[in-house]
């Protein structure tokens, strides 16, 4: 999973490089003065530079680790109460019941379990 996010983040990446130099490739094209052109170029490239290389930092500190750890744990616990909810209803349930007469019965204790 983190390689995926890995490998997206690169390709957008890489995309903005790209888009960089392509800007900078129409700026020395294009301009119609040397001096316009060489101003330009000063103000873009060391901005483009940071904006670029601050996101590769920040993007490169982000902990996927726990990030993703946390979803994990919702899961398993998701997969717990499911388990834990078919056993209070196999246990719970009457003669003449149905599921939802006991839910409804007992919905505190079920909210109770899912939510704390």
């Amino acid at each position: 999973m983190i390689a995926i996010f890995q490998i997206l983040y690169f390709i957008v990446f890489l995309s903005m490089l790209l888009m960089s130099i392509f800007i900078i490739f129409h700026i020395v094209m294009y301009s119609y003065s040397t001096i316009s052109k060489l101003v330009t170029l000063l103000i873009f490239v060391p901005v483009a530079g940071v904006l670029l290389f601050t996101n590769l930092v920040i993007f490169t500190k982000i902990p996927f680790e726990n990030i993703f750890s946390i979803f994990f744990a919702i899961k398993n616990k998701s997969r717990h109460l499911w388990m834990n909810f078919q056993n209070f209803i196999s246990k719970d349930i009457g003669a003449n019941e149905t599921i939802i007469q006991v839910i409804h019965r007992n919905w505190f204790y079920l909210l109770e379990q899912f939510f704390f």
